[in-house]
């Protein structure tokens, strides 16, 4: 689902502003050597950048890559592929073609292999590249890009490329990233905080402890406070959580996974996993600021935002405004993302201080067996 639809899903960068004198020119090389070029004829994949408008042009008019403080453009990737069942009828008949020729005899390892590349590059031949394009909205000013994708083998591609052209190395918003660069946070607590990690360091290889203890913690947190939420006389909001949420477990090596769906509020079946020492993996929230209202999807490397909603953008921004559209959709986007650091900070600032072991643990413990 692209970033600026209306129901998007991304995962979160930070990224240094380029250390250049001429950003429009800096811009313009880069666009220019890394926009997408259509795929030689037996070439299986070709990837590059193109316009966030329309993933055929590849000329950026009038730099319409650039939006305000944005560059919005479009990750394009053409694939050549063939259908494993058409790639083995095409090879047993080849096969079949050579056993005749050669009195029945089956083709040795290396004419086997030129067999498998010949029917590779006949088929590929005839094959049509499939075009895919992922958005990609990113803020100099504010240190920040959006890839519209979750998928590793396309964001490996999509970081192997943005870095060869722009010469910059995006680093993933996660839970433990995000927690050690926040700025607010105090020195005590950044150094508690290390000392965490390090203690901690074993379950960093299979998860982020520190998104999977404030997925359970948001869900404690909206229910204990009835989803009014004030951090200060200034931010007053509504949180609660979704429709939706996984819960996993390994015993004797083997996951089990209970992924709760529906309109049952109270999640009963989701509180009993936890009862049964489930932890929760992935989860919907929902926020109102205001008149806004969100709902999204987060899971415990809170690296992606996945099915995010936003409200409806305004009537009158047809599609003769696409600009006010596109600023308005990243106003709101924005927004989201705001609050979703203010409340992961808010955790952080607990989970960082005495109270958590000693007054929220017992608390969460006694929520859970309720």
């Amino acid at each position: 689902m692209p970033i600026l639809s209306s129901s998007s899903t991304f995962v979160r960068f930070t990224v240094e502003k380029p250390l250049v004198s001429d950003l429009a020119s800096y811009l313009a090389d880069v666009f220019k050597q890394g926009a997408f070029k259509d795929p030689e004829p037996l070439q299986k994949q070709s990837a590059g950048f193109s316009s966030i408008d329309n993933m055929f042009d590849t000329e950026f008019p009038y730099a319409n890559y650039e939006k305000g403080e944005y560059i919005a453009f479009n990750f394009r990737i053409d694939e050549r592929k063939i259908p494993s069942t058409v790639f083995k009828q095409f090879l047993h008949k080849a096969e079949t073609e050579y056993r005749k020729k050669h009195e029945g005899r089956r083709p040795h390892r290396n004419e086997w292999n030129d067999i498998k590349d010949s029917v590779e590059l006949k088929l590929l031949s005839q094959m049509l590249p499939s075009p895919k394009a992922f958005q990609v909205i990113w803020s100099p000013s504010s240190g920040y890009l959006l890839f519209g994708s979750t998928q590793e083998k396309i964001i490996d591609q999509f970081l192997e490329y943005f870095e060869k052209y722009f010469k910059l190395y995006p680093k993933p918003k996660d839970a433990l990233t995000s927690a050690l660069e926040d700025k607010k946070l105090e020195q005590k607590q950044k150094e508690f905080l290390t000392r965490l990690i390090a203690s901690r360091s074993r379950e960093l290889t299979e998860d982020i402890f520190l998104g999977s203890e404030f997925l359970l913690w948001l869900w404690y947190f909206s229910e204990t406070e009835k989803g009014q939420i004030s951090f200060d006389k200034d931010t007053h909001f509504e949180l609660f959580v979704g429709n939706r949420m996984t819960l996993e477990q390994t015993v004797d090596g083997k996951k089990q996974r209970v992924v709760c769906s529906g309109p049952d509020s109270d999640m009963a079946e989701a509180r009993m996993a936890l009862k049964e020492g489930k932890q929760i993996k992935e989860a919907e929230y929902e926020i109102t600021i205001g008149e806004n209202r969100y709902s999204f999807i987060l899971d415990t490397r809170l690296w992606a935002i996945k099915s995010l909603k936003t409200p409806r953008i305004d009537s009158s921004l047809d599609d003769d405004d696409p600009e006010g559209r596109f600023f308005e959709k990243m106003y709101l986007i924005e927004e989201a993302l705001k609050y979703i650091d203010l409340i992961y900070h808010h955790f952080l600032t607990l989970r960082l201080s005495i109270s958590w072991e000693r007054d929220i643990v017992p608390d969460l413990k006694k929520w859970i067996e309720v």
